[in-house]
């Protein structure tokens, strides 16, 4: 989330109109260098080459200005993260009174930052003012060699003063262009992060469209699993778990925190796989059945109830295809949660606000589970 929020602004402010602007300065450089080759070849040549100077001094300082954007990606994720648990988690921070030690954590996480996002504007800094300073020296070394082809009669001065001011049209596009070189190389940088981000493919594909799609009924065996979390393959959470529960049983897992309990649900929704043993669904092996048939079959209500900023009625009836409102009462009356419904003003049609604002943590439980 924070690399998209930080990267998606980047890669937008290099691609607007300043970039239909960079183009134009592209084709107007271009027509001044050919009305100057046109008049003049050889003192445009001249300064052409009299610019080389310029262009080696700007490709050292792109490069890095690249090597830091690509630095300060990583250090402005862990400021993102910081905001957007702080604004998740408001309430908690401020019952355990922790404001100020959240600040002190986004200053001290901001410092670095900021002290490479200084040297990063003294480096754009360098880069417009190298780029000034190149306009001057252009214009005076530019004049000094016309003066010495008209003095020795290569050349007349209209023919100078037509070299020279249609270099000076192409230099101008070429300093608008280059202010959007800082930009164009953090968009660089983050448009490479979002695209190998975009090309990753999960191990568990949600819309492939392989792998049976069999009447579930719900019978479940876990038989000799073994299971660890990506991030802690060291550690197994599930080591040669086996066990049973049959269709209409109420099973209950008891364990101390920590044990594997949300695991195995997490394994029976299939957001991962076992790395060793079988889980089966009425005896075949979960693998082998296509991921959405599956959950569509399954209905998850977690420990903290999720509910999405649309009507009650879409809420208990999210992710599955026109269902009847009688059937969504029916669902109601069993979560005892119908009469509180009916009591609104628009009833179902009610908005539950943003993640269940509108309602209390009781409520969202309940219609969860309808």
């Amino acid at each position: 989330t924070a690399r998209l929020a930080t990267d998606s602004n980047n890669v937008q402010a290099a691609v607007d109109q300043r970039l239909a602007d960079v183009l134009k300065d592209v084709i107007s450089f271009f027509a001044g260098l050919g009305v100057a080759f046109y008049f003049g070849y050889q003192l445009a040549l001249f300064c052409i080459l009299a610019s080389g100077f310029f262009i080696v001094i700007q490709y050292i300082i792109s490069k890095s200005v690249k090597k830091r954007a690509l630095a300060e990606t990583h250090l402005e994720d862990g400021i993102s993260k910081i905001t957007s648990e702080s604004i998740s988690n408001v309430k908690t921070i401020q019952s355990s009174t922790q404001e100020r030690e959240i600040c002190e954590k986004f200053y001290q996480a901001s410092r670095n930052p900021l002290k490479k996002a200084i040297k990063r504007g003294w480096l754009m800094s360098s880069t417009l003012a190298i780029g000034a300073a190149f306009v001057s020296f252009n214009f005076a070394a530019s004049y000094m060699v016309g003066l010495v082809m008209i003095k020795f009669g290569y050349c007349s001065p209209f023919t100078v003063f037509q070299v020279i001011e249609s270099l000076n049209l192409a230099t101008m596009m070429v300093m608008a262009a280059v202010s959007y070189f800082p930009e164009y190389t953090r968009a660089k940088v983050s448009a490479g992060l979002i695209f190998n981000m975009l090309k990753e493919k999960p191990k568990i594909d949600n819309f492939s469209e392989g792998g049976l799609k069999p009447d579930i009924n719900g019978n479940l065996e876990l038989k000799e699993v073994d299971f660890s979390y990506p991030n802690g393959m060291h550690t197994l959470t599930l080591n040669k778990i086996s066990m049973k529960a049959n269709f209409g049983q109420t099973v209950a897992i008891v364990g101390a925190s920590g044990c594997g309990k949300s695991t195995i649900v997490q394994l029976i929704e299939r957001f991962y796989d076992v790395l060793g043993g079988v889980l089966k669904v009425d005896g075949q092996d979960i693998r082998q059945i296509n991921v959405r048939h599956l959950r569509s079959s399954m209905a998850l209500v977690g420990q903290e109830p999720i509910l999405f900023n649309l009507s009650i009625r879409e809420n208990i009836s999210y992710g599955l295809e026109d269902v009847p409102l009688e059937k969504i009462k029916d669902v109601a009356k069993l979560a005892n949660v119908d009469e509180f419904i009916e009591s609104l003003p628009d009833k179902y049609e009610t908005s539950a606000g943003g993640r269940g604002s509108q309602l209390s943590g009781g409520q969202k439980q309940r219609i969860a589970i309808a």
